[in-house]
């Protein structure tokens, strides 16, 4: 007769108390984790083509924030979703509301306002599936996906629509980040080779 192991989940105050603040380091390179659905995850760093498209939004989103002083941009920062996740979006906007909402440092108590995913060849549908529903459960008033082999990005809005937008189209802020306007074209470096 075999047994099934059961496999604690983690919350995201014992997420954070492990993980967040380490300093381990692995083949040189800080380790970053995300928990998702209190399952510990490696995010993957990025590399290559995702690294610069993620690098090209952030230009925009700095740029607009430095414009609009109506909250901040973030790359790479951990966001506590829920009570079962904590995520690293690849880039993220925070309004000036929420951010006084943080009483410690170290990572942002709630989801983003906006948080953006770039897919990696290691995420799965899945994964994605669940990041989307948990960002806009709660709270997350836009979530941008950005498939890099696609050339696109979906954005979900918190009224539970969505809409892709495709080169030559041009991504909107709309009510969230009024006035920025993105060039899908402007995301994707011309010779993408790898993600």
């Amino acid at each position: 007769m075999t047994s099934a192991i059961e496999i604690k989940a983690l919350t995201s105050d014992e997420f954070w108390d492990r993980y967040g603040d380490q300093e381990e380091f692995a083949d040189g390179l800080r380790l970053h984790y995300e928990l998702i659905n209190g399952e510990l995850r490696d995010k993957s760093m990025p590399i290559d083509v995702h690294g610069e498209i993620q690098s090209r939004l952030l230009f925009f989103l700095q740029g607009y924030v430095f414009a609009h002083p109506i909250g901040k941009s973030y790359g790479e920062v951990h966001f506590r979703v829920s009570a079962l996740n904590f995520f690293v979006p690849d880039a993220a906007f925070v309004s000036r509301e929420k951010l006084q909402q943080i009483t410690q440092p170290g990572f942002m108590p709630f989801a983003p306002d906006l948080a953006v995913e770039i897919i990696s060849p290691s995420n799965t549908v899945t994964e994605m599936d669940r990041k989307i529903r948990s960002y806009r459960e709660a709270g997350s008033v836009q979530v941008w996906i950005i498939n890099p082999e696609l050339q696109q990005v979906s954005v979900y809005y918190a009224d539970h629509t969505a809409h892709t937008f495709e080169i030559g189209e041009t991504l909107l802020g709309g009510d969230l980040l009024p006035g920025l306007s993105i060039p899908v074209a402007d995301l994707f470096p011309v010779d993408q080779a790898t993600v």
